[in-house]
């Protein structure tokens, strides 16, 4: 079984080498909430409260630079996603040992080096300014191509840091 890249899904993979949980994998969501602006997130965080109170499941994620929404001495709105969150009403589980093989072929994929979207100097003003603010201003980027499907995130976690990973999800 593969899964279904023609539509949003979202997939919580343990991803550690031994003592793995089953992963979840959240297909058809019967909604989507989306905040691209520090305006839209207190609605995407009452719809996941009045979903829970439904039993429905959420699954997706707060954006790094969504922290400043609740801490605004952090700085400036970033563009971007803040949240991303399906609504399902339920999840089916995989054994994580054949998580794999649900997964697209990466052969042929590629990721370039994270690289900072500002300058040393920038980080450095930052810094002086406002330890917290620094890292809040300090965001990486990486290009990929491959096999990824529009709209959905795929992180793969090498063996390595895998195997140095302490937490289940």
């Amino acid at each position: 079984m593969k899964i279904p890249t023609d539509r949003p899904y979202v997939l919580l993979d343990d991803a550690r080498m031994h003592g793995a949980s089953p992963a979840r994998l959240y297909t058809d969501p019967v909604e989507i909430w989306t905040a691209n602006s520090f305006d839209e997130v207190d609605a995407v965080l009452d719809a996941l409260r009045d979903a829970q109170r439904g039993g429905i499941h959420a699954a997706g994620f707060l954006g790094y630079e969504c922290g400043q929404h609740f801490l605004p001495n952090l700085g400036q709105e970033r563009s971007g996603p803040l949240a991303w969150f399906g609504l399902f009403r339920g999840y089916s589980t995989i054994s994580a040992d054949v998580v794999p093989s649900y997964l697209p072929d990466p052969a042929g994929a590629w990721l370039s080096e994270l690289r900072p979207a500002i300058s040393r100097a920038e980080y450095g003003d930052a810094f002086a300014a406002d330890a917290l603010a620094a890292d809040a201003a300090l965001v990486v980027v990486q290009r990929w191509s491959g096999d990824c499907p529009a709209g959905a995130a795929v992180i793969l976690v090498p063996d390595t840091l895998a195997a140095l990973q302490r937490l289940a999800y």
